[in-house]
């Protein structure tokens, strides 16, 4: 089942796909490269890494467009390199995807309860920071993108609702997209503290309660989830979809056929390049 809400943000294209590096692609294609990138983020107020898939060689004097790429709960900066083979998609799309380490369990929040667990700031802040000052990146909010799986789609979303000036587009596959609906799961009770006495703190980070935001934002909006998902994302990516819908909140929403892996992501990352891609190539600004 395929269950579509679509409106219009500019060139917009779909295929299936699916990580190898180096890749090279045929004749007169641009190979990829990755790296791993560590650095010092005074939020985390310890090392971080993340790993670059690049063009190779960059075209000089080209700032690309890039797209932050983030992984679930349980998992690494290395599980894009190590879990899919999407790096074969991005020959001659002249762009930069950057993933991050998000933690085990950080759900890409800043905790009041755990000092170390501030990745919100360590994404919006140190990283982008870092990735600009050693990459050819564009700097404006429309030639920048963040999407992610699972933990990394909620990520994806509820940072790009709480820094639409950073953001020109945010797409999800599989998110947990409404956190305040999951007490008791996942860490998050650490992180936010217990309901029902801490449920303003859940609500301040759930991209459900932060739906409205996006009223004004002007962001691009893609979210999908497999329809065999037993995680309750089908639940909250219904929910979210219709609380958009009721705003006029113009987006994409779509349903597959899928569970909650890395099959269903490998099927849907090109679809998530290539909204992205579509929204780069729409924006006039450099």
């Amino acid at each position: 089942m395929t269950l579509m809400i679509n409106f219009p943000f500019g060139p917009f294209l779909f295929a299936v796909g699916i990580l190898t590096s180096p890749f090279t692609g045929s004749a007169g294609s641009s190979a990829i490269t990755t790296e791993t990138v560590s650095f010092k983020s005074s939020a985390l107020d310890q090392i971080t890494s993340y790993v670059v898939a690049l063009p190779s060689p960059l075209q000089k004097g080209m700032l690309y467009p890039t797209i932050y790429l983030l992984h679930g709960a349980t998992g690494s900066h290395m599980d894009w390199t190590e879990q899919s083979t999407f790096t074969q998609l991005l020959k001659d799309r002249d762009l930069i995807v950057v993933m991050p380490e998000g933690g085990s369990f950080g759900w890409y929040l800043d905790s009041k309860l755990q000092s170390g667990s501030q990745y919100q700031t360590a994404i919006v802040r140190d990283l982008i920071t870092d990735v600009e000052a050693r990459f050819p990146v564009a700097k404006s909010r429309n030639k920048r993108g963040i999407a992610g799986l699972s933990m990394g789609g909620h990520g994806a979303l509820s940072l790009a609702a709480k820094n639409p000036q950073l953001f020109g587009s945010a797409s999800s596959m599989s998110g947990i997209l409404d956190i305040s609906a999951h007490p008791g799961k996942w860490n998050l009770d650490e992180l936010l503290g217990t309901q029902p006495e801490h449920l303003d703190e859940w609500k301040l980070h759930s991209v459900y309660c932060l739906a409205e935001a996006y009223t004004t934002a002007g962001v691009a909006l893609l979210f999908d989830t497999g329809v065999s998902d037993k995680t309750g994302a089908v639940e909250d990516n219904r929910r979210l979809n219709e609380k958009l819908t009721r705003l006029n909140i113009p987006h994409v929403y779509r349903e597959y056929p899928g569970d909650h892996n890395w099959a269903y992501w490998n099927a849907r990352i090109e679809e998530h390049l290539d909204f992205h891609q579509g929204q780069f190539n729409a924006a006039r600004k450099p």
